[in-house]
C-alpha cells in the first residue's frame, strides 16, 4: 500500500495566544536556523521557535486563557457531576473510579528505571487521569496531592527517554506519554497547585518533553514522522504538552504544536476512505491518542486544523464494531489479540459525528480500568445511545483501504455466525504473511482462529525485509495463518511485498460473499492465478471457503486452518467434526482434487520451514489441514456448518465456480 500522504507538502500554522499571533512553520529548517536555535537554547535554556515565516494555513481558533482546557472545561466537568447524579451508568463508572483512585493513594510514586520507562510512563498516564478526574469532580484534596506526588517524581527523572538523545520509537514513546501525563495534571489541577508546583511541572514538560521533541522534529526523527501508531501517539503527547503550557512558554509551544499538526496528518489519512486501520488491533492504541489530541485542540483552541474532517475518521468506529464477532472476539490479524476494541474514544466519535451506535458499542466495554473511566465519564451521552439495528448498521462491511470484509448473521445474538476475511498488504507495519486468511465464529465460539502476535523480544521479530527474520517465526508465516501455502520452503511462504485486493463482494438479506485475487502472494510466480472466495449462505447459517488455483507447472499446496477445538476426522477424510465447550461445527470438503482429505496436525512448522527457538509452541492449538501434492489446477471448496442439537448441520449446497457467485446464491 503506497503512502501518498507522506509526500504531501508540510503545512504551516499560526497559533493565537491571547491576542498575540505567533507564526510558525513545520517545514524542515536549514543548518543556519539550527545553529540559531542552538544559540537561543544556550541563552535561555530552551529551544525557541522561528518567527517571521509567512503563514499560508492557520488555525482559526484562539487559545482558551483559563484552565482546565484540555479535553474539557470547568463547565464540562460540572456536566459530568450532574450526569453522575442522574444516570446509573455514569454513577456506576464513577463508583469504580473512586475505588481505583482510593487504591492509588497508598501506592508509591515511580522511580527512574531507564529500561522500563515506557511501562512507567503508561502507568503514570493511567494514574494521572484517575486522580485528576476525581479531583475535578469534587473529590478529597488527597487525590490532587497524590497526583502531585506522581508529577514531582517523574519531573525529577534525569530524562523521559531511555537513550539520550532519543533515537528509536522506544525513546520517543515514553517521552510523549510522560509529556501527556504531566500536561493533563498541569491543566486539570492548575488551580490546586502552588506557583512553585506549576513551575516544576512546566519546566519538566518543556525541558524533558517539548525541547527534545523539537530537536526530533528538526531532524525528521522517524518516530515523529511515522504514519503508524507510533507517530500518532508521539505527536498527540507532544501536542498536548504544547497546549497545556502555551501561555507560559508560547514560542516552543507554538512550534511544537505546528510540527505535531503537520506530522500527524499522514497517519490520520491512513483511515481514508472508510475508516479501516492497517495495523489491526493497534487501532485502539492509535485512535485513543488521536481522539485525545483532537478533543484537546477543540477544547483549547476551538479548532483542530481540519484534522477531524479527514475522510474515514467519521467512520472508523465501524472498524471496531464490524471486526468484533458476536462472541466478543476481535478479528485479531497481525500482532493483535482478540480483545474487543471498545475504547471511550468511540463516545467522542459518536458525539462528533452523530454516530449513536458508537455510544452503544463503547459504553458496553468491559475495559473500564482507571485509564479509560475518566474519558468514559467525560464523553458519555445516554441520549445518543442506539443499538445497531436502531442505528441502521449493516450486517456486512468491506473496508477498501485495508481490503478486508466481515459478514454476520445477526446483531446482538451471541450465537450468530460471523466471518472475517482479509486480503491486504504484506508490507504493512506489524504485518503477517497472511493474504487470504479468515476467522469463523458460530454458536458462541471461535472455530477458525488467528494466532495473533508472538513475543516482541524474539530476535529480529520486527525485521520485515524480503528475507527478514520475522518470516522465520511460525505465527508470522503463511503456514501459521488460515490460508494456502504453495511450494513451501525455508524462505518466506508468501511474498513479503505482495498486496491483494478483494475484487468482488456482495450482500443480501440471506447471504454475502467476497472474492480476493491472491495471485501476487505466491512466491516466485509459481501460479498463474489464485482466487479465494468466502460466502455466507443458507440464511447466513453456513460458510463456504473456496480456492481456485491455476499453475503452469505442478505445485504442492497446503490448506490450513487453526482452531482451539477438538477435531475428529471422519474415516473417509471428507469431513471433520470440531467440538469446543459443548458446541459442534462440521467441516466438509465439497470439491477438491483426487485425494483431498482432512488431516490433523500440530500448529508447528512444516519440515521444510525454519523452527527458531523461543517462539510460541501453540500447545493448545490444532491445525486442520488438506495436503494437495503435485497439482496444476484445482478447485477446493470447504463448507462449515454449525451442528444444531436437533436438526444437525445444514444441507450442503452444490459447488459453483467463483465467477458464478452472485447476489442470492444459496
Amino acid at each position: 500500500m503506497t503512502n501518498d500522504a507522506a509526500l504531501l507538502p508540510p503545512r504551516r500554522s499560526k497559533i493565537m495566544v491571547g491576542r498575540a499571533i505567533i507564526h510558525t512553520s513545520p517545514s524542515r529548517r536549514t543548518a543556519l536556523k539550527l545553529a540559531a536555535a542552538a544559540c537561543a537554547s544556550a541563552a535561555t535554556g530552551r529551544m525557541v521557535a522561528f518567527d517571521g515565516v509567512d503563514d499560508t494555513r492557520g488555525l482559526r481558533g484562539s487559545l482558551a486563557g483559563v484552565h482546565p482546557r484540555l479535553l474539557a472545561t470547568a463547565t464540562d466537568f460540572a456536566d459530568v457531576s450532574a450526569r453522575i447524579a442522574n444516570d446509573p451508568v455514569s454513577a456506576s463508572w464513577f463508583g469504580t473510579l473512586q475505588t481505583l483512585g482510593t487504591g492509588l493513594l497508598t501506592v508509591a510514586p515511580p522511580t527512574f528505571v531507564s529500561g522500563d520507562l515506557l511501562n512507567i510512563s503508561r502507568t503514570t498516564v493511567n494514574r494521572i487521569y484517575t486522580l485528576s478526574m476525581l479531583a475535578q469532580l469534587g473529590g478529597a484534596p488527597t487525590y490532587a496531592e497524590r497526583a502531585w506526588d506522581e508529577v514531582e517524581a517523574i519531573a525529577g527523572f534525569p530524562r523521559w527517554s531511555p537513550s539520550d538523545p532519543p533515537n528509536l520509537a522506544g525513546d520517543y514513546l515514553p517521552m510523549a506519554e510522560m509529556t501527556h501525563a504531566v500536561a493533563i495534571a498541569y491543566d486539570w489541577l492548575f488551580e490546586s497547585w502552588t506557583a512553585a508546583q506549576r513551575t516544576t511541572a512546566l519546566d519538566a514538560i518543556v525541558d524533558k518533553g517539548l525541547q527534545p521533541a523539537m530537536s526530533g522534529y528538526l531532524n525528521s526523527a522517524p518516530s515523529l514522522t511515522s504514519i503508524n501508531n507510533v507517530g500518532t501517539v508521539c505527536n498527540s503527547g507532544f501536542g498536548l504538552g504544547a497546549l497545556a503550557i502555551a501561555q507560559e512558554s508560547p514560542t516552543i509551544a507554538a512550534d511544537v504544536l505546528a510540527e505535531s499538526l503537520s506530522a500527524i496528518l499522514p497517519g490520520v489519512e491512513q483511515l481514508s476512505p472508510d475508516g479501516g486501520y492497517p495495523e489491526g488491533g493497534y487501532w485502539g492504541y492509535a485512535i485513543r491518542y488521536l481522539v485525545i489530541y483532537l478533543a484537546a485542540l477543540e477544547s483549547a483552541l476551538g479548532d483542530d486544523d481540519e484534522l477531524s474532517d479527514v475522510p474515514g475518521l467519521s467512520e472508523t468506529g465501524d472498524f471496531a464494531i464490524h471486526l468484533t464477532s458476536p462472541t466478543g472476539k476481535f478479528f485479531n490479524f497481525y500482532d493483535s489479540d482478540a480483545t474487543a476494541q471498545q475504547p471511550p474514544e468511540l463516545l467522542w466519535l459518536s458525539n462528533r459525528y452523530s454516530k449513536p451506535a458508537y455510544t452503544w458499542w463503547g459504553s458496553q466495554s468491559s475495559s473500564t480500568g482507571s485509564l479509560f473511566l475518566p474519558r468514559y465519564l467525560l464523553w458519555y451521552d445516554p441520549s445518543k445511545n442506539l443499538d445497531p439495528t436502531a442505528s441502521g448498521l449493516t450486517l456486512d462491511r468491506y473496508f477498501q483501504n485495508i481490503e478486508l470484509a466481515t459478514f454476520r448473521s445477526a446483531w446482538e445474538d451471541p450465537n450468530a455466525v460471523f466471518v472475517g476475511f482479509k486480503a491486504g498488504d504484506n508490507s504493512t507495519n506489524h504485518a503477517d504473511l497472511d493474504l487470504g486468511t479468515f476467522v469463523i465464529d458460530a454458536i458462541g465460539q471461535r472455530w477458525a482462529s488467528d494466532l495473533g502476535g508472538d513475543s516482541y523480544g524474539l530476535s529480529g521479530y520486527f525485521n520485515y525485509g524480503p528475507n527478514g527474520q520475522r518470516w522465520n517465526y511460525y505465527r508470522k508465516r503463511a503456514e501459521g495463518q488460515n490460508t494456502l501455502v504453495i511450494n513451501p520452503t525455508a524462505g518466506p511462504d508468501q511474498d513479503p511485498s505482495a498486496s491483494a485486493r478483494i475484487t468482488r463482494h456482495d450482500s443480501w438479506a440471506s447471504g454475502a460473499f467476497a472474492i480476493a485475487d491472491l495471485t501476487a502472494a505466491v512466491p516466485g510466480a509459481a501460479v498463474t492465478s489464485w482466487e479465494r472466495g468466502l460466502a455466507m449462505i443458507d440464511s447466513r447459517q453456513q460458510v463456504i471457503v473456496q480456492d481456485e488455483v491455476v499453475a503452469d507447472d505442478a505445485v504442492d499446496a497446503w490448506w490450513f486452518m487453526h482452531t482451539y477445538a477438538a477435531v475428529q476426522v471422519a474415516p473417509d477424510g471428507l469431513s471433520a467434526e470440531l467440538t469446543l465447550r459443548g458446541a459442534r461445527l462440521l467441516a466438509r470438503i465439497l470439491a477438491g482434487p483426487a485425494g483431498a482429505v482432512f488431516t490433523v496436525a500440530a500448529a508447528a512448522p512444516l519440515a521444510s520451514s525454519p523452527a527458531p527457538s523461543g517462539q510460541s509452541t501453540n500447545a493448545n492449538v490444532t491445525k486442520l489441514a488438506i495436503e494437495l501434492p503435485a497439482v496444476t489446477a484445482f478447485r477446493l471448496s470447504v463448507l462449515f456448518s454449525p451442528i444444531d442439537p436437533i436438526d444437525g448441520p445444514g444441507t450442503p449446497p452444490s459447488v459453483s465456480p467463483l465467477e458464478n457467485w452472485s447476489d442470492g446464491m444459496s
